[in-house]
């Protein structure tokens, strides 16, 4: 009998990604106890709050973003494997350019914070043309397939927005301020959550052969987020109160679509109880936490500190345990070299839990 040829066990790339998204992050909350008081008073906009947000966002949340969406595609939509050397030369860049950025605002010099924009843009790019190439060639070609390239797309002009913030801040208004926080935390952020949700949770759930409506729900979502756009732009008469009570709407229906699927979801599964007690309180919290936030958010909406109310922390508290709990029940397959068949073999096994009534080909 042929002795098995032993295998050299490593880490997936998701986890380098994950543990540095978590190093990053911390900073960023360690600050708040500092920046919780300005904030409460109305007062965002200098340079510790600036670098603590944008450490966050672009330090920790997107340095696992990326990686998750680095494990996903080729589980979920049956990709080829992404090579391991993206890692090598991605993450380092991301986080000196990110690190620059942070450095740059506490130092009140938005030369830097546009030069390590500029390298934070193109890294990006780099990263999702490796992504994009092996995610056009995926074999499970489902709707949340289709509309993922939405949310991402988004984050092209999220970043020109803040490179051209940072090239030319005198130039720099309410309405550009005001369109680069919607597109970076509703068009991007809320997209992405939203539209991956109805992959990953019936993942986890195990649930399949339920009825949803992605392209519904992405629509009102989408087109109130749009609306809220266009009305930043607009200062004189109603019209911008007009164009903001509808966009309210539309977002509100969109939300209320999210949360019915996502019910649809949890009783079409195939156990009768979830894989973790804690799921069902999640899905509860996510669900309302972001209902509450576009409420509490509408009447204040022209200014900015009305995103620092209880609401917001709740939703980000929420979006936050929403990273540890797809990162928890994910980890068993971080350990698995996605070269070797037997771990594709799984992965493909996987996806098979998740086809929605009417999406197989």
């Amino acid at each position: 009998m042929r002795d098995a040829i032993p295998t050299k066990k490593r880490l997936s790339a998701t986890v380098y990604y994950l543990l540095t998204g978590l190093c990053l992050g911390w900073p960023s909350l360690a600050s708040l106890g500092v920046l919780l008081p300005d904030w409460r008073r109305g007062e965002v906009i200098f340079p510790l709050s600036l670098a603590a947000i944008h450490l966050f966002i672009l330090g920790s949340m997107l340095t696992v973003a990326f990686g998750v969406l680095f494990q996903v595609i080729p589980i979920a939509f049956q990709a080829p494997p992404i090579p391991r050397h993206l890692l090598c030369w991605h993450l380092p860049i991301h986080v000196a350019s990110v690190t620059s950025m942070t450095a740059g605002f506490i130092t009140s010099s938005f030369t830097i914070v546009a030069v390590g924009g500029a390298i934070l843009f193109a890294n990006t790019t780099l990263y999702f043309a490796f992504i994009g190439h092996h995610y056009v060639r995926a074999r499970n070609k489902t709707l949340v397939h289709r509309i993922l390239s939405l949310p991402v797309s988004v984050l092209w002009f999220v970043m020109l927005l803040g490179l051209f913030q940072a090239t030319f801040p005198n130039k720099v208004f309410p309405g550009v301020l005001l369109t680069h926080i919607i597109l970076g935390g509703l068009a991007f952020w809320g997209g992405l959550v939203m539209v991956l949700s109805y992959k990953l949770v019936p993942m986890f759930v195990i649930s399949h052969g339920c009825r949803v409506s992605l392209a519904g729900t992405a629509s009102f979502y989408y087109s109130g987020v749009l609306l809220w756009i266009v009305s930043t732009w607009y200062s004189v008469g109603n019209t911008a109160y007009v164009l903001r009570d509808v966009g309210t709407a539309a977002l509100l229906i969109g939300l209320i679509c999210y949360t019915r699927d996502m019910l649809r979801i949890v009783i079409a599964r195939k156990k009768e109880e979830l894989p973790s007690p804690y799921m069902k309180p999640w899905l509860q919290w996510h669900c309302v936490s972001w209902v509450n936030w576009a409420l509490r958010c509408q009447p204040l909406f022209p200014y900015i500190h009305c995103c620092l109310s209880p609401s917001t922390f709740s939703a980000l508290a929420d979006s936050w345990l929403s990273c540890t709990h797809i990162c928890r029940k994910s980890s068993p397959f971080y350990g698995l070299n996605i070269d070797s068949a037997n771990a594709q073999k799984g992965r493909l096994r996987l996806s098979s839990m998740i086809w929605c009534r009417g999406e197989r080909p």
